[in-house]
């Protein structure tokens, strides 16, 4: 596969930072555009916008103007990009390409863009988002290695050994990670076995529901001018960051998520492809500690 030099074009799509990658030679496949975000990270110099933009693709690689905003506000900022990307001259198709967290904003945007506002404004939602301004449905999408959405990978991430909430000092011995009469290993080799793995993960969901109850109660105090403050109050929460770092059981034991149930095509490094299972190569991780402080506000 002929691999193109590539000339890159910074930006600034109001408040939202956007680097175009194209090869500099014409290729058919420039009239796809792909464009790469992240909900948290800076993606604008991602290898993967420079190995599509060789190859002979349109790449928008951007990233949010503020990973503390709310996803509405993320939503907002990749309806620019859309924007920007369907407008472009030459343009005929666009892509969203989602890795890791990208993948939750990816996938949201283009839900809405499909079935509508009413998709995250239906009452089954703890929150319902704010109305995304007219999003334009995009192509197709490409999620790669994506996570299982916030919630999810908060829930994933929540430590049950915390024992008082705002306390990640003393925790239940039963229930700590980093116990090595639980399983684990500073090696990395650790050997949970499959009843302490089913009751953590059971603590985790009771008390990802006791955090829940409060936080609802304190929001509908807030509401009616009975908070610890005239507008909002800070709510600090043990154990509980979501990124990758923090997750709890699986970052440990490979046994987890470590292939796939049928075989897909795999792009090799020099561009050749095989189908098969695809088997994960990620090591096991062991950290010193993953229970961070995490504030969050209402």
């Amino acid at each position: 596969m002929k691999l193109y030099e590539i000339k890159k074009t910074y930006k600034k799509l109001k408040n939202v930072p956007a680097m175009l990658y194209e090869p500099v030679e014409p290729d058919p496949k420039t009239k796809v555009a792909i464009i790469i975000m992240h909900s948290d990270g800076d993606y604008i110099d991602t290898p993967q916008a420079y190995a599509l933009a060789q190859r002979g693709y349109r790449c928008f690689a951007a990233h949010v103007a503020d990973k503390k905003e709310s996803l509405d506000n993320k939503l907002m900022d990749l309806h620019k990009v859309v924007k920007y990307a369907k407008e472009y001259p030459g343009v005929e198709k666009v892509l969203l390409l989602g890795h890791s967290g990208g993948a939750t904003l990816m996938s949201a945007y283009e839900a809405i863009a499909e079935m509508g506002q009413a998709y995250f404004q239906s009452g089954r939602h703890l929150i319902d988002l704010d109305k995304i301004e007219d999003p334009i449905p995009c192509d197709g999408v490409i999620l790669i290695d994506s996570n299982f959405g916030n919630g999810v990978m908060t829930l994933l991430s929540l430590d049950p050994a915390i024992i008082n909430e705002g306390d990640g000092i003393h925790l239940d011995p039963a229930y700590d990670l980093f116990n090595v009469s639980n399983g684990y290993d500073p090696d990395g080799n650790c050997h949970y076995s499959d009843e302490f793995i089913s009751s953590y993960v059971q603590a985790q969901g009771k008390r990802m529901n006791r955090l829940i109850d409060y936080c609802q109660d304190r929001i509908r105090l807030i509401e009616e001018g009975k908070g610890a403050f005239l507008d909002d109050e800070p709510l600090v929460i043990a154990g509980g960051e979501q990124t990758a770092f923090c997750n709890k059981i699986f970052p440990q034991l490979t046994k987890y998520f470590s292939h796939t149930r049928q075989a897909y095509e795999l792009i090799h490094c020099d561009d050749s492809i095989s189908k098969q299972i695809i088997q994960c190569v990620r090591p096991a991780r062991s950290f010193n500690s993953n229970r961070p402080i995490i504030r969050t506000y209402h």
